[in-house]
């Protein structure tokens, strides 16, 4: 075993092991919670890990479909603020001032006053 570890045959199988196969291995334990089984047994912790890889597979070939991907930057088309053409000979007036409540005194301020 110790030869084939030298060998360069070994190095690519890893190299492909480190692209493949742990970056799966880090979504099951980081997004999946795989890092601690939820029942006990041999034969339930197999299923429950069968369960988290076919959720995986099942969530790449949704993505490889197009699902979930947004057709827009902003989201949905309905949430986009529609822009307004403004032409460039166009003189822009400033808008109009609105009104302003009054403040209020001080006598309506301290609605309990003790004097």
């Amino acid at each position: 075993m110790r030869r084939y570890h030298a060998t360069e045959a070994y190095a690519k199988a890893m190299r492909k092991r480190k692209v493949w196969v742990e970056p799966l291995f880090a979504e099951a334990k980081d997004w999946h919670g795989l890092r601690r089984f939820r029942l006990r047994g041999a034969e339930k912790a197999n299923i429950q890990a069968q369960l988290i890889a076919a959720g995986q597979n099942l969530k790449r070939l949704l993505g490889k479909w197009g699902w979930g991907h947004r057709p827009w930057p902003g989201g949905a088309p309905g949430l986009a603020l529609p822009v307004r053409a403004v032409a460039p000979d166009a003189v822009r007036c400033p808008a109009p001032p609105t009104a302003v409540a009054p403040t209020a005194t001080a006598e309506r301020s301290r609605p309990f006053s003790t004097g």
